[in-house]
């Protein structure tokens, strides 16, 4: 094939003379067959040169055909090696985020000992509720109910059970419009409401509203659960504040706030089971505090009553000290008086007496 493709035109050539000299020797060299077998020839020619130039052409083709094939196969294998070397990176850049996720998932159980958590898996997004709720593999035999609170591995709030199934649970979370919660502000510990918004679910927001006018609350400020409302327990945080407004007709500052898991991504996440128990000790224990420290500023109040008391006390010790002293002054100047006027008598008696003995030696 390479010699035909290499030699096409000489082969041509050779073929076409062949014809011509027999052509020369059946009709001999007459001139005046010349133009005849010219023609003849050229007849002969033209379709014999087309057959064997398309066969040239035919066989260029395959044989070109076949090199770019071959080229083909070679960047084939060169693309195949390189895309099993970027699945390859990849699978491990995901192994490593997978490691990662759980290990993070692993600390957090650990650094909360208290908080009974079972791990599940989304099983689906709710269709109606993009980025207001979706469905996790657990349910009662799980031992979930309704109103535990979900969170994501990174202990970010997500949301809560709404609805419970034998191995099934479905959750709203904090960007859904039915969505509230007593919150503050992590750094200041303002207080406010989280809220969903139909208009902010999309972007995973939701917003924060009733802070008081004074509230002290900055953008990248943390949003935090309070504990109260007997749901959410104390300290998990929902995201942070990116924009701060006011409401004119309430007098209030609101904010909204993006939330801090990633909800268009979520794979795994926790559901605290005993949230309702924690609360519960939560109140009691600030209850508790709260009484002590009523106690305390009672027995501050009792204390200083006291010593006020004794201050008055002693102060009235000492006024009845110093009238008790000026009263024995008051009697010593009276002794004192009462001798003098002692005296005075004494002296008029003896006076008297003189007298006496005076008209008596007169009478003599």
């Amino acid at each position: 094939m390479k010699f035909i493709n290499d030699h096409r035109t000489a082969i041509i050539i050779g073929i076409c003379a062949a014809l011509i000299a027999a052509l020369l020797i059946r009709f001999g060299i007459d001139s005046s067959r010349t133009a005849a077998v010219e023609d003849a020839s050229l007849s002969v020619m033209t379709p014999v040169q087309r057959f064997f130039k398309n066969i040239g052409d035919n066989v260029y083709d395959v044989t070109h055909s076949l090199g770019l094939l071959k080229e083909l196969r070679g960047r084939v294998d060169e693309l195949t090696l390189e895309n099993a070397e970027y699945e390859k990176a990849a699978s491990g850049d995901d192994l490593a985020a997978e490691n990662d996720r759980l290990k993070r998932m692993l600390e957090l159980r650990n650094d909360n000992p208290d908080l009974d958590m079972t791990a599940a898996s989304v099983a689906a997004d709710e269709p109606s509720n993009w980025f207001s709720g979706f469905t996790i593999d657990k349910g009662r035999n799980s031992g979930i109910s309704e109103d535990n609170i979900v969170i994501s591995g990174d202990g970010f709030l997500i949301g809560k059970v709404v609805r419970v199934g034998t191995n099934w649970s479905s959750v709203m979370t904090i960007t859904d419009p039915g969505f509230s919660a007593g919150v503050m502000v992590e750094r200041s510990r303002d207080l406010g409401i989280a809220e969903g918004d139909t208009e902010l679910r999309e972007k995973m927001q939701f917003r924060l509203s009733f802070l008081s006018r004074g509230a002290d609350i900055r953008e990248g400020d943390y949003v935090t659960t309070t504990g109260l409302g007997g749901i959410f327990p104390a300290g998990f945080r929902l995201g942070k504040v990116l924009e701060i407004g006011e409401d004119t007709v309430s007098m209030t500052q609101n904010a909204i706030v993006g939330a801090g898991a990633d909800l268009s991504n979520l794979r795994d996440v926790f559901v605290i089971t005993n949230n309702a128990d924690i609360v519960l000790d939560e109140e009691n224990a600030n209850m508790s505090a709260a009484r002590e420290k009523a106690e305390q500023e009672q027995a501050e109040i009792d204390r200083a009553e006291r010593e006020k008391h004794e201050a008055e006390n002693k102060d009235d010790d000492q006024n009845a000290d110093e009238n008790s002293d000026e009263n024995e002054d008051i009697d010593e100047d009276i002794d004192e008086t009462t001798d003098e006027s002692g005296s005075d008598a004494d002296t008029e008696t003896e006076a008297d007496e003189n007298g006496e003995d005076i008209a008596a030696d007169e009478e003599e």
